[in-house]
């Protein structure tokens, strides 16, 4: 029968601004010790694929110190305490990113990150309308080059297994394809798959 871990103990690794590693010891229903288990402790996040008028998606470029590489992403970003919503944190990460906004946000769900190890959930979003509104103000850490790309495009990538977009990025794309199927079907006219 499955049943929860009971943790006895817990403590912090590391505990940061950047990283919250804690290391729990649990005990498991048939008498048997996991320790350490490693949780990494996160805020939610949030991603977005804006759409322009002309169904361009606005990306950013930036450099991904993991992989050591140069990536293009949807905007994203982490739901920081004063937000009042994840809608509003995904509103604000756009506006810093890339100085736009949209004029309709649809909100397409949430998943968990990797229920293994972490604690949190990524939630997406496609905005539609998408447009400059403001100077962008990334943070500090980020150095950012805005590009727009046809939605047809990276798409295309997608079906033909070149897509180097991130796993939780995929899930807002996966989304928002099926959304624009069910919604807006005259803007996936054209497209295969």
């Amino acid at each position: 029968m499955l049943s929860h871990w009971k943790t006895v103990a817990s403590r912090y690794v590391v505990s940061d601004r950047w990283l919250k590693l804690k290391a729990d010891t649990c005990e498991l229903s048939g008498g048997a010790t996991v320790a350490p288990f490693y949780v990494i402790e996160s805020e939610d996040w949030v991603n977005i694929i804006p759409l322009t008028s002309r169904f361009d998606v606005v990306q950013v470029r930036q450099y991904r110190h993991g992989i050591g590489a140069i990536v293009s992403e949807f905007p994203c970003g982490v739901c920081e305490p004063n937000d009042v919503d994840p809608a509003s944190s995904v509103t604000r990460e756009l506006m810093e990113e890339t100085g736009y906004s949209v004029e309709e946000l649809i909100p397409l769900g949430w998943c968990h990150v990797n229920p293994a190890r972490f604690n949190n959930r990524v939630f997406s979003f496609v905005g539609f309308g998408a447009r400059p509104t403001g100077p962008s103000s990334p943070d500090t850490t980020e150095q950012l080059q805005l590009e727009l790309r046809p939605l047809k495009e990276i798409c295309t990538e997608l079906w033909n297994g070149t897509s180097p977009l991130q796993a939780m990025h995929l899930v807002t794309l996966f989304r928002t394809i099926e959304w624009l199927r069910a919604y807006r079907p005259d803007i996936m006219q054209g497209f295969s798959a």
